[in-house]
């Protein structure tokens, strides 16, 4: 999805929006931007990060408060219960991260809004004020969560591996399901628990995209296809194909399949790598026989105005995507079958990019 554009307060992108000027979101602005979520949903899920939030999420509520809408405050909550919960409530979300920097907006699937509900966010005029909202505090999911994440395995015992994260509420999420004690495998898990990299003895560094194909491949062997989003790296169909079963493609910024949105393993990580250490001898098994593919990415900075309308570039030895990411930085992803093709891959645009200072005539 990318880049979107910006309001008087904030910056759209992906199902974000942050403060422009960077730095927290003042108070004034966060109830600005709750009463236009309160005016677009019915029902609300409200979470956040860590208690310097709070005062943020005071703001948000004040704002949808004066909206027609039901309010459900979680409390302090790890974003992947929370966007568990999401399911359970039926309900659209608002997550406060990064001591109150960044708003995070999903829908009731579980998945981020759609392009059309982020720009419709953005624009969204407020109504006059009619109090009429319910609010109920609800906390919880964090054990509401885990229990089904123990359920959805054949063994609800701690599993072997390590655990590495610079947020210490998900890590000790993830340490209610692995031991912490294995350094044969360490899951290096990002700070919003959204992806995760593994570093395993004798194979060394396995990036998300290896783990999702991994656990696509478990999964296709009981279902004749898996969904996965567009630009997840081509490699997939070949995988598939060796395997037996087909990869259907979407776009998360025209929304989820239906489909789709059932596959847990797209939205949850935690999930994702519990089932794949469920047979820790099949898991190996599957990443050594994987093809060796790889990605790279980088961000350039260009004139505002100066953005391609063609976003992919199939290329002799791989393909590369070209996104606006911001008000004024391009994001260059190239994917290769090896990590040297796909940076040359990404060095060639980049130069191309700088020596006529604009995107026309990208080959």
């Amino acid at each position: 999805m990318g880049y979107i554009g910006n309001d008087e307060s904030f910056a759209y992108t992906d199902n974000f929006c942050e403060n422009f000027l960077g730095g927290a979101v003042a108070a004034e602005a966060a109830v600005n931007l709750g009463g236009k979520l309160g005016g677009m949903f019915s029902r609300i899920c409200i979470g956040y990060s860590c208690s310097e939030d709070y005062r943020a999420v005071s703001a948000l509520i004040s704002g949808m408060s004066g909206q027609s809408c039901e309010i459900f405050m979680l409390g302090e909550v790890a974003p992947t219960p929370f966007r568990y919960s999401l399911t359970l409530l039926d309900c659209a979300g608002v997550y406060v991260s990064s001591k109150s920097k960044k708003f995070l907006f999903y829908g009731a699937n579980g998945f981020g809004l759609t392009e059309t509900e982020m720009i419709a966010v953005m624009n969204f005029a407020s109504a006059e004020p009619t109090y009429k909202s319910q609010i109920s505090h609800i906390s919880g999911f964090d054990r509401v969560y885990l229990r089904f994440i123990e359920k959805s395995g054949d063994n609800s015992d701690k599993l072997s591996a390590s655990v590495s994260c610079g947020n210490k509420a998900v890590r000790n999420l993830w340490l209610s399901c692995f031991d912490g004690e294995n350094d044969r495998i360490v899951f290096q898990v990002s700070d919003d628990g959204e992806k995760v990299n593994a570093y395993i003895l004798g194979m060394g560094f396995v990036s998300y995209e290896r783990l999702v194909l991994a656990y696509s491949v478990m999964l296709g062997r009981t279902s004749e296809e898996v969904y996965l989003p567009e630009r997840y790296h081509y490699s997939a169909e070949e995988t598939a194909e060796k395997y037996g079963f087909k990869i259907r493609r979407f776009n998360p910024a025209d929304g989820v399949p239906e489909k789709a949105s059932e596959q847990i393993f797209l939205k949850d990580s935690l999930y994702m790598c519990r089932s794949l250490m469920q047979d820790y001898s099949d898991f190996i098994d599957i990443l050594s026989d994987m093809p060796k593919f790889s990605s790279a990415r980088i961000e350039i900075p260009l004139p505002e105005n100066n953005f391609p309308d063609k976003s992919v570039y199939p290329q002799r030895t791989g393909r590369v995507f070209l996104e606006r990411s911001g008000r004024s930085t391009l994001s260059v992803l190239a994917q290769a079958m090896d990590s040297e093709t796909a940076a040359e891959l990404c060095s060639s645009f980049e130069a191309q990019l700088h020596k006529r200072g604009y995107c026309g005539g990208i080959r």
